[in-house]
């Protein structure tokens, strides 16, 4: 007989990944409103998801990765914003970037203080592992973007930043798993690389003219939202 908690957390997965089905089916055939309200729907479903992990876990922890989740839920809906009202398209780029970003600081930190628990003295070693192969990668990234013909334009600064910030999760959370032999920071490593390699395919919508590349839209929000509902399951299974 399973617990009642169980069942609950498997449900919650599972009406992610049938939210973010519908949102998929209705963002290809009609876009528009009726896009932007699935897809607010399947954030919703993600946050709701941390949400409850969090009244089960309640810890500073797995409260800074929700706010993270929630961040990323107002950011979704901003950047679907830019789609629709495209006279606006600067406002709600920034601020969108600016929304995932910031979740990322949170995810960062929320990582950090996870590793602090362990020791601090042993922390710095693996830390600046981590944070020279971010610099590192991040310019690597960058540099690639020519090759894929990307054009950030004006918005080269906020794309670099944020860039740097998707980086250091990932490499931090995928060193410190390793490191300290933690396999539960594998659900957040992995959500924030399939977040990095959806901003990346994104970016040939944005930037590289492939705005209306139907094949491209579906592989982006695809790895996109089974990043952000790994990262729920890092809260809902801590």
């Amino acid at each position: 007989m399973f617990r009642v908690g169980f069942d609950i957390k498997y449900l919650l997965v599972a009406m992610c990944v049938i939210f973010v089905c519908l949102f998929l089916i209705v963002r290809i055939k009609k876009g528009g409103v009726f896009g932007l309200l699935t897809k607010t729907l399947a954030s919703l479903m993600f946050v709701i998801t941390s949400l409850y992990g969090l009244m089960k876990n309640p810890y500073i922890i797995t409260f800074l990765v929700c706010i993270g989740l929630i961040l990323g839920m107002i950011g979704d809906i901003i950047l679907d914003l830019k789609v629709i009202y495209k006279q606006d398209n600067d406002i709600y780029l920034n601020s969108g970037m600016a929304s995932f970003g910031i979740g990322h600081i949170f995810y960062i930190s929320a990582l950090i203080l996870c590793m602090t628990q362990i020791g601090v003295f042993e922390l710095y070693k693996p830390l600046c592992i981590g944070i020279a192969g971010s610099i590192v990668l991040s310019i690597i990234i960058l540099s690639m973007t020519k090759l894929m013909k990307l054009n950030f334009g004006k918005f080269f600064w906020q794309s670099a930043i944020y860039t740097l910030l998707l980086v250091t999760l990932s490499c931090l959370s995928v060193i410190f798993a390793i490191w300290y032999n933690i396999t539960h920071l594998w659900l957040l490593a992995i959500g924030g690389i399939l977040i990095l390699i959806s901003d990346l395919i994104l970016s040939l919508n944005y930037f590289g003219g492939e705005e209306n590349n139907t094949i491209l839209i579906i592989l982006n929000h695809l790895i996109y939202y089974i990043g952000q509902i790994l990262i729920a399951c890092f809260v809902l299974f801590f």
